[in-house]
């Protein structure tokens, strides 16, 4: 499943965690949670409060899913690139 070619009412039915596995699949690269989120976010049009109210429950989130892994200076990526 490709990012783009997900549509906006599918998107906003799906949880924060299976969004940012697609994210990071397509990208193919670790990235920062702060650029995941932020990806999430202007996709589901949430603003700028929204991000910063939820920034840490995305963290929690992605702690505690088992698909994801947290690496060194503050990056994650999926667990099966590892």
């Amino acid at each position: 499943m490709k990012f783009k070619t997900i549509d906006q009412e599918q998107l906003e039915t799906m949880p924060f965690d299976d969004i940012a596995y697609v994210i990071l699949k397509e990208k193919g690269k670790k990235m920062k949670i702060y650029d995941i989120f932020k990806i999430i976010c202007d996709s589901l049009n949430l603003g700028e409060k929204a991000f910063e109210n939820q920034i840490g429950d995305f963290f929690a989130l992605l702690t505690n899913d088992k698909k994801f892994i947290q690496l060194e200076k503050g990056y994650w990526d999926l667990r099966e690139n590892h």
